[in-house]
């Protein structure tokens, strides 16, 4: 089989699984969500790559996924520096920007999800992010992420301090037995599920 086809056949695994994954994780209630989304919070935060961690970026949460806010929040008020990602469709890059404001700095912005409004832009360099909560729509137990095809986080990833904690939290329905993999997929370090901490460390 040709390199071409070989590639093709992957891109198709990945479009399959993604809309089955996204399909399976809008069926979960919403009670469930928030409820889960608690108990990952609770895990994360008590986590030590979490306390020692001076800054954060994370994802704004959308159709259905684990809610980051909570820990956003938490990460607030214990003065750590958050960002989260403001991302150029045009481009496929995205920028970590600083929360100042956590009610006024937002807007719904591309696919529909919450971004910081350009005029309250505060870009933090990727260099000084110490944990990155990364999404994706499917994990696997080694620690390799299924994102949403954009490519943006791949791009992102390779800016950061090679210590940088990489971190995913998950629903316990998005564990999979196997991601298929690109060459350029990166590893993740954690994932935090309702019902465990997988290290892959």
């Amino acid at each position: 089989m040709g390199e071409g086809s070989m590639e093709d056949k992957m891109k198709e695994e990945k479009k399959r699984l993604r809309k089955e994954m996204i399909d399976k994780r809008k069926e979960i209630p919403i009670e469930e969500v928030d409820r889960k989304s608690e108990s990952i919070k609770e895990k994360f935060i008590s986590f030590s790559s979490y306390q020692k961690a001076n800054s954060i970026m994370a994802y704004l949460p959308f159709q259905n996924e684990v809610d980051t806010m909570p820990i956003i929040k938490d990460a607030i008020k214990k003065g750590k520096k958050v960002t989260v990602p403001k991302t150029y469709p045009k481009t496929k890059t995205m920028v970590p920007a600083l929360i100042v404001d956590l009610e006024n700095d937002f807007a719904y912005g591309n696919y529909g999800v919450l971004e910081p409004k350009e005029d309250r832009l505060f870009p933090l360099e990727p260099t000084e992010i110490d944990l990155v909560v990364v999404p994706g729509v499917a994990f696997d137990e080694d620690g390799y992420r299924l994102g949403y095809g954009g490519g943006y986080y791949d791009r992102f990833i390779s800016k950061l301090r090679e210590d940088t904690i990489l971190a995913a939290v998950s629903f316990e329905e998005q564990i999979v037995t196997k991601v298929p993999l690109d060459k350029w997929d990166k590893r993740l370090h954690l994932i935090f599920t309702e019902d465990r901490v997988i290290d892959v460390r």
